[in-house]
């Protein structure tokens, strides 16, 4: 699985295995990698980002702002 991550304006891939991470992580795992990839908290990520599950990938966004 491909992680894909749009953070404080910049994008990011890495595979499961650059994270160590299972083939299925679940959210907590794969915040927590995300986290300590990007030296930040795990909260600040929580707070900010969606996540959309595919078959092949994982994408983590901001959230979108209306109006």
């Amino acid at each position: 699985m491909v992680v894909h991550i749009r953070w404080q304006g910049r994008s990011y891939e890495w595979t499961n295995e650059e994270l160590a991470l299972p083939e299925r992580p679940d959210e907590e795992e794969l915040f927590a990698a995300l986290a300590q990839r990007l030296e930040t908290d795990v909260n600040s990520l929580k707070g900010e980002l969606v996540v959309d599950w595919g078959e092949e990938a994982v994408v983590l966004r901001p959230k979108a702002i209306f109006g």
